[in-house]
C-alpha cells in the first residue's frame, strides 16, 4: 500500500514537470506577438482615415 502511494507521488510530480521553451521558442513566441501588434496598430491607422480638418471660427 506505502509502495503504491509512493508510486503514485512519483507519477503525480513527473507529470507536473515540463521543459521550459528554449531561445528560439521565445523569440518565435515574441515575434508572432509583435506581428500581431503590427498589425493591430495599422489597421487602427487605416480604419482612422483621412485627420478631420480643424475647426474653423465663426
Amino acid at each position: 500500500m506505502r509502495a503504491a502511494a509512493i508510486g503514485l507521488g512519483l507519477l503525480l510530480a513527473l507529470a507536473g514537470c515540463r521543459r521550459e521553451p528554449d531561445f528560439d521558442e521565445r523569440y518565435k513566441s515574441a515575434q508572432e506577438r509583435i506581428a500581431r501588434t503590427a498589425a493591430d496598430i495599422e489597421a487602427q491607422v487605416d480604419a482612422t482615415g483621412a485627420p478631420t480638418p480643424l475647426a474653423s471660427p465663426q
